[in-house]
Formats: C-alpha cells, sequence, structure tokens
C-alpha cells in the first residue's frame, strides 16, 4: 500500500459535570454508520433520510416517526438512544433529567463518537435526579452530508457552507446524469475526484475537510471519502463512510449500494502518491469483505456483508487474468489497440520481472520500452505502460 499516514476520524469528547465528584469509569459505544448510530441492542430508531430506505437498515423511517424523545432518562439504553437521536437529528443541544445519575453509567468522556463532539454541564441532587444539558458540536463534513441526504437540515448550514454545498451539487450534476447506470455514475464520481485531488502531503486541520479536497484539490482519507459520499448521494447513490484501519493505520473507505448489493470502494488508495497526472487506479474499486480485508480491518457486525463481485472494476470489464497466455493476449491486444495505458488484474499466478514481457518486443505495434506499476511477485493489479517507437 501506498498511503501509510491516514486520518485519524475520532474527536475528542469535552465534558464538564459540576457538583459530581467520583471517579469516571469508561462507557462507550461505537456508531454504527451514517444510517444509523442507535447501539445495538437498542430498538428505538434514529431519523432516517429518505435515500436509505432499504430492509437492511436496523430502523425504518416510520419507526423513526413514532419515536418521542424522553425529557426524563431512567436507564443507560434510554440515555444512549436520545443521544443517538439528537446527533442524527442535528440537535444543536437538549437537557435530560437523569433519575439514578452516576458517573460510571452516564460518563460521556469515552463516548466513541465520529462527527461531533459533545460538551455536559449540570448538577446532581441528593437523591440522584441530575439535570444536565448536552451541547453538540458538529464536524462540518458530517453536517453537508446530512443537508445533501435530506433538505430539511439545509437550514443547519451556514452562509459558506450552502455555497460549498451548491458548488458540490453542480459537480455532481455536471459530471452524472440520469442516463447513466449507478456503476457509470459512481466511477465518473472515483474518477473526479482521483484526477482532480492529490493526497496531502503536508497535513493539517484542514486535510480532513471536504471543504479542502474540493476547494484545494488536496486532503486525506476523511476528506475523500465524504466528498465521495456527498457526490454520490446527490447522483442519488446509496453509500456510507466505514471507519477502521489500513495496514493498521487509522483510516476510512466507503460502502456502496449497487443493484441491492454492497462494495467496499477505497477513493484514497486508488490516488496514486506521488499524484500522477491523469492517472487513475482501480485496485481498491468495488471490493468484497475478503477481498478488502487483506489490507483492511473495520467492525464488520456494524455493516451490511459486502460478497458481490458483479461491478467491480476488473470483473466488470473482463480485465482478470488468470494465466500468463491469458495476460499476454490482453496486453497485445492493448499494444494493437494504442493504449497508453493497459489495466489488468493478476489471479492465480505472479508476475515475476520484466521477462514477462518479452513478447511485446515482437508485437504487430512495437514498442521502445514499458513501465508497469504493481508489485511484482504477487497478483493484483497491474498497469503496463508502453512508450512507442
Amino acid at each position: 500500500m501506498k498511503k501509510f499516514i491516514y486520518s485519524i476520524f475520532i474527536i475528542l469528547i469535552s465534558f464538564s459535570i459540576i457538583k459530581i465528584s467520583s471517579t469516571y469509569l469508561s462507557f462507550a459505544y461505537s456508531p454504527i454508520s451514517e444510517k444509523s448510530k442507535i447501539t445495538k441492542n437498542s430498538s428505538v430508531p434514529s431519523q432516517i433520510n429518505d435515500i436509505y430506505s432499504n430492509s437492511d437498515n436496523i430502523v425504518s423511517q416510520k419507526a423513526s416517526e413514532l419515536y418521542t424523545l424522553p425529557t426524563i432518562i431512567t436507564s443507560k439504553s434510554q440515555w444512549c438512544e436520545a443521544i443517538n437521536y439528537c446527533i442524527e437529528n442535528l440537535y444543536e443541544d437538549i437537557t435530560f433529567e437523569i433519575h439514578n445519575f452516576d458517573n460510571n453509567t452516564y460518563d460521556i468522556k469515552n463516548l466513541n463518537l465520529i462527527n461531533v463532539s459533545i460538551k455536559a454541564e449540570g448538577s446532581v441532587k441528593s437523591d440522584k435526579k441530575a439535570t444536565i444539558k448536552y451541547v453538540f458540536a458538529y464536524k462540518e463534513n458530517y453536517i453537508l452530508n446530512k443537508a445533501a441526504k435530506n433538505n430539511k437540515y439545509i437550514t443547519k448550514l451556514t452562509a459558506e457552507q450552502l455555497k460549498l454545498f451548491n458548488k458540490i451539487k453542480k459537480i455532481a450534476s455536471e459530471i452524472t446524469n440520469k442516463n447513466m447506470t449507478d456503476f457509470e455514475k459512481e466511477k465518473a464520481i472515483h474518477n473526479y475526484i482521483v484526477l482532480n485531488s492529490s493526497y496531502s502531503k503536508n497535513i493539517t486541520d484542514n486535510s480532513y475537510n471536504i471543504r479542502n479536497l474540493i476547494e484545494n484539490k488536496t486532503g486525506v482519507c476523511e476528506a475523500y471519502a465524504y466528498t465521495f459520499q456527498m457526490l454520490c448521494t446527490f447522483a442519488g447513490l446509496e453509500c456510507d463512510v466505514i471507519t477502521g484501519t489500513l495496514n493498521g493505520q487509522n483510516h476510512g473507505w466507503n460502502l456502496i449500494k449497487l443493484d441491492g448489493e454492497y462494495y467496499h470502494v477505497d477513493v484514497t488508495s486508488d490516488d496514486p502518491i506521488p499524484d500522477k497526472k491523469n492517472r487513475i487506479l482501480y485496485g481498491f474499486f468495488n471490493l468484497t469483505d475478503n477481498e478488502i480485508a487483506k489490507t483492511h480491518k473495520w467492525n464488520r457486525d456494524d455493516f451490511p456483508k459486502c460478497t458481490a463481485s458483479k461491478y467491480n472494476y476488473y470483473v466488470y470489464n473482463n480485465l482478470i487474468v488468470e494465466t500468463p497466455e491469458q495476460m499476454r493476449n490482453l496486453v497485445l491486444k492493448g499494444l494493437s489497440d494504442g493504449k497508453t495505458e493497459i489495466y489488468f488484474y493478476v489471479k492465480n499466478f505472479v508476475i515475476s520481472g520484466k521477462g514477462d514481457f518479452q513478447f511485446c518486443v515482437n508485437s504487430s505495434r512495437s514498442i521502445n520500452s514499458y513501465s508497469l506499476i504493481g508489485n511484482i511477485g504477487s497478483d493484483g493489479e497491474f498497469v503496463f505502460i508502453p512508450s512507442y517507437d
């Protein structure tokens, strides 16, 4: 893998509980996905926008409409459900009366949140009834994507955010159209980001933002993943963001749904480093769980399973070669067609070195040199780049 420095998606939680002196213990939960942020043992829904109506959702829109946010909290699960509902619906603040309050149960210090930081302040009475106000501060990436999914959240955008929102919406309309298949839309969005972006050499706080990737053409994986998600949403595609690790480093990528089946797509890893003009890779374009698990790790229980291969870039375009002879024929055809870059995916055998392409010397379209992108001695994605006579 080429990218070893990745954005850390976890936001530190700030807290200030007054008149509470007990020792804090850890209580953590992990957000399931952008579709639902309610812990898995709960049955109360968070607000679901109209983009996500698939049966794989933990909750449904109808169920969400039946949920009433409580003002009195009597259990940890009820508290967690209420906090998640507020986050999903972009609440700015909320005050709860919590009965039988204790620091261990209602500790926000170690909440594993991705897109929001929370400050809590309040007091506890002698009967263990606490009045706690929670104040939410959302990341711009999250607010922009919420507004893209549901117009009712557009009012939450600042003037500058609305300007960026409209700019991204315009980009989506320019690179996709209603006559495209979902696969074609996805590829257009993937290619737009790769061709118009470069991975940040000097990482700053701005490197994580959609804004930086769109306006300054540079960013890290968080910016890539949330930009891809937002463009997909505008194009009518169901797309989510996954956080996990890549080769042991914190990383984010996307999950996309095509024809009712899910695929992994990692746009960051398909953007060459150093950046190469007009160079696009497809090694992480629509992978299964097992394929991407060779380099990526995530909590599989939190996301739909990815088992389909139909829309994998190399499968879809019939570019998988399983023998040296198949590779030879594919490369020779590419040379005959005058291609400047010949893509293929090696499976069930390995490329050992330059000698594997000696056949090019006697091809109908002779070349004086070539370069190869890929891992010699292993299978996987390769790009053969000829220099014609």
